[in-house]
């Protein structure tokens, strides 16, 4: 331990060389040592230049490891869980720890499932050397959490005379930021894409059907939401007066 008006003053030789650095203060990167070097320091009195005997120190450089994501910003669906750092090849020599913990189903991996995310956040990544701890690096990872597009139709469970038509809007729609998928389900058997507005019509209704229609965002397509509402197709009255009968004039 250096007294604080001594300074300190480092060789790479027991005995004999000239100091390699003079003060006090001695730093070193990797590229400059080896893994595990030994120094010598003595300590010398700045007013009589009286300097003591050398004492040996070993020094261990440890590699810094790579905190590293392929990407920082990430957009999720409210209520649904990410991966983070699905990609990342491992180091086999540094250890992995995430934060905050307790939105992650494990924290300590290179990658790792969060809990279903229900607001914005930033999650932190430190990447450790194994050997020395104290030697780590961090990124971070922000999730913007969007919430699925909100359905909600005008009219459900309709009933229709055959042959009749009918109109199905959805009252939320958003147009500028969603995108529609309306089918008809007829005996379990799906119509396909049959408009992308906020309303359908179907013009010849000949059985009973279910409509469903699914939003998803423009900004993230995987998040969607879906809802339907059931056509009955309810045959026409038929008229009947009974048999044709015959009447006198006047009568």
């Amino acid at each position: 331990k250096s007294d604080d008006s001594y300074t300190l003053v480092w060789y790479d030789a027991p005995i004999g060389t000239d100091p390699i650095v003079t003060p006090s203060n001695f730093t070193f990167s990797k590229d400059e040592a080896t893994p595990t070097t030994t120094y010598w320091v003595a300590q010398e009195n700045p007013a009589t230049e009286c300097r003591s005997g050398r004492s040996e120190v070993s020094v261990t450089v440890y590699d810094v490891p790579e905190a590293f994501v392929e990407e920082n910003q990430i957009t999720a669906c409210y209520g649904e869980s990410i991966v983070l750092a699905e990609n990342l090849v491992a180091d086999p020599n540094a250890t992995y720890q995430w934060s905050p913990s307790s939105k992650l189903i494990s924290a300590n991996a290179y990658s790792v499932t969060t809990q279903p995310l229900y607001s914005p956040t930033t999650f932190t990544l430190k990447v450790a050397n194994s050997e020395s701890p104290t030697c780590y690096t961090t990124t971070t990872v922000d999730v913007n959490v969007l919430k699925k597009p909100i359905i909600t139709f005008d009219k459900t469970n309709l009933s229709v005379c055959k042959g009749g038509s009918v109109t199905v809007t959805n009252k939320t729609a958003d147009l500028s930021k969603e995108e529609y998928f309306w089918e008809a389900i007829t005996d379990g058997a799906s119509s396909g894409f049959l408009g992308g507005d906020e309303s359908l019509t179907l013009s010849f209704v000949d059985k009973s059907t279910t409509i469903k229609l699914t939003a998803s965002l423009q900004a993230l397509p995987s998040c969607s939401s879906d809802m339907t509402t059931t056509i009955t197709m309810v045959e026409p009255p038929v008229a009947d007066a009974g048999a044709d009968k015959y009447v006198c004039y006047g009568s």
